[in-house]
């Protein structure tokens, strides 16, 4: 299936194209940009067990605090021609370390989206993302330390039919590619299609409820399977999902999904041993407590792919709290609290001694302060405290991450 959603994306665009340059309604738009810096200190850039001995070692050329300077760039535009929306947006950022310029880079961010309708009840999106950054060193240590870049992918589209004034049904349909840039890191690129169905219910005051089949199709296309491997090249993830969008009054909303989820190995000698298959959620809750504050509650069991390359995959259980005052006319002060377990299952690395351990803990703590002189000019400045705690020793850590950042807007 790999590519399909592409091809359909570039033909429904052409289609598009050919309609609007006979469109009789009028055409607007808007456009907008911003361009800025940062800076930020890290005194655990790796991530990692700096009072560990064998990590002295074997990191003993790299310097575990940096500071790293960003200047970055964004533009987007709507335009509508018709019944229909075209949204585009760029950005990019480079990024450049004090004592690792071995890790310099260029992140790079682009998209477009056609919000589409047609007649009064058929509607949908058509869409294609692309990005470019530097492995993540929390997540994905092995490949960060080899400054390899990731690029990802991701293209799709949904119709939607509107078969009764509270009554929906939508199909959609999505392909996410994942790249690395170092060639001896080729064997974790991965190709995710994920077609599903979904039946939406609405109430006279907006409550939501839906039932939504989906299939995910996991494929590294380099990898080959042999019998006997503890790992595959093909997974299945198949996923039920009731959901539900309640406003449990005026200022607060309930966002929940329960869902039952089976992954598979597509090779049946694994398939029994290693098949997973239970429960999981996903609760959201957001409360207006007053005009000037909001909190965000998010409570969750979910199974997806892994970033790291030294497994597949992982299940995430954690808890996000998040506070948002806008303390003065142009001060906005932010807080955030994080607490995530993870377990990653098929294991790919089981020699590195730097490799993922088999379960982690993360811990963060969050603060940040926005303070707006004018409509165009922001100044932000913020602390990260960042820990984990993991079965594997050398990847238990503390780290403390401040940062000032300047954003003019156009």
């Amino acid at each position: 299936m790999k590519d399909v959603v592409s091809q359909v994306f570039i033909g429904s665009l052409s289609c598009f194209i050919a309609l609007s340059s006979n469109a009789v309604a009028s055409e607007k738009g808007t456009f907008s940009s911003s361009v800025g810096a940062q800076v930020t200190h890290d005194d655990n850039l790796y991530k990692i067990n700096q009072d560990s001995e064998l990590v002295r070692q074997l990191l003993s050329s790299f310097d575990f605090s940096d500071t790293v300077t960003s200047v970055f760039a964004n533009a987007g535009m709507d335009w509508d021609v018709s019944r229909q929306k075209i949204l585009a947006s760029v950005s990019v950022t480079q990024n450049n370390y004090t004592k690792n310029a071995q890790f310099d880079n260029t992140e790079t961010q682009y998209s477009i989206k056609w919000n589409w309708r047609a007649g009064q009840l058929f509607f949908g999106d058509l869409f294609h993302n692309e990005n470019r950054r530097l492995a993540n060193f929390t997540d994905n240590l092995n490949a960060a330390l080899l400054a390899s870049k990731i690029d990802e992918g991701l293209s799709g589209f949904s119709t939607n039919w509107q078969m009764h004034s509270r009554w929906q049904a939508q199909v959609s349909l999505n392909e996410r590619t994942t790249e690395y840039s170092v060639d001896s890191l080729a064997l974790n690129n991965k190709n995710v299609v994920t077609s599903s169905a979904k039946v939406t219910y609405k109430t006279e005051v907006n409550n939501s409820f839906s039932l939504s089949i989906s299939q995910a199709k996991i494929d590294y296309e380099n990898r080959t399977f042999e019998d006997g491997d503890t790992v595959d090249n093909e997974y299945t993830l198949s996923t039920i999902v009731l959901a539900t969008n309640y406003h449990y009054s005026e200022k607060s909303l309930v966002s929940a999904k329960l869902l039952w989820r089976e992954l598979e190995p597509e090779h049946a000698t694994n398939g029994t041993e290693f098949a997973l298959s239970d429960w999981g959620f996903n609760i959201n809750y957001r409360w207006q407590i007053a005009p000037t504050i909001q909190l965000t509650t998010i409570l969750a069991d979910e199974i997806s792919p892994s970033e790291n390359i030294n497994t597949d995959f992982q299940r995430s259980q954690k808890l996000n709290l998040g506070i948002t005052w806008q303390a003065l006319n142009k001060v906005i002060i932010g807080l955030q609290t994080k607490y995530e377990k993870r377990r990653f299952e098929f294991n790919t690395n089981l020699n590195s001694a730097l490799q993922i351990a088999s379960k982690n803990t993360y811990k963060k703590a969050a603060i940040n302060i926005a303070y707006l002189p004018s409509a165009i000019i922001e100044l932000r400045i913020g602390y990260e405290f960042n820990n984990q705690r993991s079965d594997l020793l050398l990847r238990n850590f503390d780290s403390n991450t401040t940062y000032a950042t300047l954003v003019a807007s156009f």
